[in-house]
């Protein structure tokens, strides 16, 4: 894990109380103390926090130590001690030990409803699935229909002209007719 200078001053700073600039000759045993902190440390938090545009892993410890890392480069960005800042330890450490325990349940909560939420998705993206097929379905069914329709339209077009011509050769017999009595009778006259 890298560490980033900005968190070896905070490391020199908060949990050494020195006083004075973090030097370089400190961060090879800074680096070691500050990897076993971090073997001691929980996992509570991956994401965005607060109005920082990278996201986080926050890492804690039970005596209430916090420590912040690039959750991309795996760098150590700060560190820094949980303290309510009334000068009563007891209290102090009764709020981390609390405030632990409330995030453990909330999270183990969070795992709970993750799997039921899981579970949920993955019924309705069955019904999904499900549905996508009737549709694929459906629409072949009504390419088929559409296509048996246009066919029994050619047919009802045919009809009607077979029922045209058959009515045209009816009034070109009839007139046929007509005209030879027309004729027929002028003769006669």
């Amino acid at each position: 894990m890298n560490i980033s200078n900005h968190c070896f001053q905070r490391y020199h700073e908060r949990v050494k109380e020195a006083e004075g600039p973090f030097v370089d000759s400190l961060k090879e045993r800074y680096t070691k103390e500050l990897e076993q902190m971090y073997e001691h440390c929980k996992k509570i938090y991956s994401g965005i926090i607060g109005h920082s545009p990278r996201p986080v892993d926050v890492y804690v410890n039970p005596h209430g130590w916090v420590l912040i890392t690039n959750d991309k480069e795996k760098t150590m960005i700060t560190i820094y001690k949980i303290d309510l800042g009334i000068g009563n330890d007891a209290l102090n450490k009764q709020y981390i030990t609390e405030s632990l325990k409330r995030i453990d349940d909330m999270q183990d909560a969070l795992l709970k409803q993750l799997v039921t939420v899981d579970e949920q998705k993955a019924e309705y993206n069955q019904k999904i699935e499900a549905n996508e097929a009737l549709i694929k379905e459906y629409k072949q069914t009504i390419a088929a229909l559409e296509e048996q329709n246009s066919a029994f339209r050619i047919v009802v077009r045919n009809i009607d002209a077979s029922n045209y011509k058959a009515q045209t050769e009816l009034r070109d017999a009839i007139e046929n007719y007509m005209v030879k009595d027309c004729i027929k009778i002028d003769v006669n006259i």
